[in-house]
């Protein structure tokens, strides 16, 4: 099942195509969003693969918002839907997978899935299984907290990233709320920029993990990480 978010500045633009994309039992879409200030609250914190994106929108048009998505996650894929034809090659400059046309014809969307599919199988099929007899991933917390897999440190994008998944695996299987989590690794910054900052740390501590194969687990609920 491909995960996908939907950004548009018009409402009906987004109820259109996600009535389209419901017409494949393939692909989920798990989000839209209207404006940027919501997607600069959310975003970071959902585990999607692709996001299709109007380019002509106030604020922040969509080019930059790709560059914004990619900087989050590099394995995002981005698709732009737009009534304009003038935007295509900087789109394909930003590595987007297609440049959709409005309005778009069911067949033109079933093409795009297809593309999205077949880029997404290799990472499927490439992922390292997890039958080992040895656990892969150790955590290692008596005189320094370390984290390995197979034996080799893991890395990590930023220090919060590290500190964020510290302060998880303290609490394993208790949902801890946002806020305390906010207290505790940015207890010095302003909360608006320490929401963002910790949205972000989220989405770096996903991808760090998901390159060694774990998936999906890193939640967020109830206003709760865990």
């Amino acid at each position: 099942m491909i995960r996908a978010i939907l950004m548009d500045d018009e409402p009906l633009a987004l109820v259109r195509m996600e009535k389209h994309l419901q017409k494949f039992d393939r692909i989920e879409v798990i989000k839209t969003f209207t404006s940027v200030k919501d997607l600069l609250i959310e975003g970071p914190i959902l585990d999607f693969q692709v996001a299709f994106l109007d380019v002509e929108m106030p604020s922040m048009n969509g080019l930059d918002i790709a560059e914004l998505l990619k900087s989050w996650n590099e394995s995002i894929y981005i698709v732009f839907v737009t009534a304009y034809r003038d935007y295509a090659v900087q789109a394909f400059e930003l590595h987007s997978i297609d440049y959709l046309l409005k309005p778009v014809s069911t067949s033109r969307l079933a093409t795009t899935i297809h593309r999205i599919e077949e880029l997404l199988q290799p990472k499927i099929m490439s992922l390292p299984t997890l039958s080992h007899s040895e656990p892969l991933l150790k955590i290692q917390c008596f005189g320094e907290f370390v984290v390995s897999y197979e034996g080799k440190p893991l890395h990590w994008r930023t220090i919060k990233t590290k500190e964020l998944f510290a302060l998880l695996f303290l609490h394993l299987n208790t949902p801890v709320p946002r806020d305390t989590i906010i207290d505790n690794l940015w207890s010095y910054t302003d909360f608006n920029k320490a929401r963002v900052q910790l949205h972000t740390t989220v989405s770096y501590l996903r991808s760090s993990l998901s390159a060694y194969g774990f998936l999906k687990v890193i939640e967020y609920t109830n206003g709760c990480i865990f």
